[in-house]
């Protein structure tokens, strides 16, 4: 159980940082002052940006919060403590 919560971690991981290049990549398209808005404060500038360009960040945003919940949950699994 142990190793799988680590490989799920891996890959929730993995997941969640192609998600924040895809919805970095979306802010850089819609202007320099979004794209550094989403490096200074990214949770707060996403939403924003998924509720002001929803067809082109809807997937960005998915991937990106679905592998947050992975690490979270392969965390659990493995016994991680943050």
């Amino acid at each position: 159980m142990i190793t799988a919560g680590y490989i799920l971690v891996i890959v929730g991981c993995v997941a969640c940082l192609v998600g924040e290049i895809m919805m970095l990549t979306v802010a850089y398209k819609r202007g320099l002052g979004w794209f550094l808005a989403c490096l200074v404060l990214a949770p707060l500038v996403w939403l924003l940006l998924l509720a002001v360009e929803f067809k082109a960040a809807a997937k960005p945003f998915a991937i990106a919060f679905i592998g947050l919940m992975m690490a979270g949950i392969g965390g659990l699994m493995a016994d991680i403590e943050y």
